[in-house]
């Protein structure tokens, strides 16, 4: 009788680890199956985005967090159909940003999420009109909005080696037109949040 239920438990065994086998074979055969493209010869699609115009005080007004941090490494792109050609969805890259400095926000957070415009997917690639790539590992200085995305393409200001920000014209600006810092060089960071922070008092 012992041997008997010893024989079915092993068969039993046997036949749950076939079936696990079989799963992992045919789930590694379609993504086997699936054609890899090469980038070149995916689709391109260009986002043109009516991007609103900001100054350093309107800017710092609209957004609702203003931070300071490093970008973490970028998730797989996140993609959304919204219609029946896949060029014409929103495509983004996830990723966190370990906060150095909250400017304006949650005080306490340790790091945020950052959605950035663009990407790759398996048959598509995404660019944003106006945009670089946001580099991995990188500080940036960033005014977002309340869905995690750059407020403004010239909202993003990448910190140099050092520790310098070249933002353009309108972001070296009050609204009024007058320059806060000079039209062309680089500035400190520490110096540009200086500014900002005027703004939030």
């Amino acid at each position: 009788m012992e041997t008997r239920k010893k024989t079915k438990q092993t068969a039993l065994i046997g036949l749950n680890l076939l079936l696990l086998s079989l799963i992992i074979f045919s789930i590694c055969l379609i993504r086997l199956g699936r054609p890899v493209i090469p980038v070149e010869e995916k689709r391109h699609h260009m986002l043109a985005v009516d991007w609103v115009s900001y100054h350093l005080d309107t800017a710092t007004e609209a957004a609702p967090m203003i931070v300071l941090g490093t970008i973490g490494p970028f998730g797989k792109t996140i993609f959304y159909e919204d219609f029946d050609d896949p060029g014409d969805g929103d495509c983004y890259r996830p990723a966190k940003i370990r906060v150095i400095q909250m400017i304006k926000g949650n005080p306490y957070a340790k790091a945020v999420p950052y959605l950035e415009w663009g990407g790759e997917t398996d048959s598509v690639v995404v660019t944003v009109m106006y945009t670089k790539p946001t580099l991995e590992g990188r500080t940036y200085l960033m005014f977002l909005s309340r869905r995690g995305t750059s407020l403004t393409p010239f909202g993003r200001l990448l910190v140099d080696e050092n520790g310098m920000v070249s933002p353009i014209d309108n972001m070296r600006m009050d609204s009024s037109g007058a320059y806060l810092f000079d039209p062309e060089a680089p500035i400190p960071v520490e110096d540009y949040i200086a500014a900002v922070r005027q703004y939030l008092d």
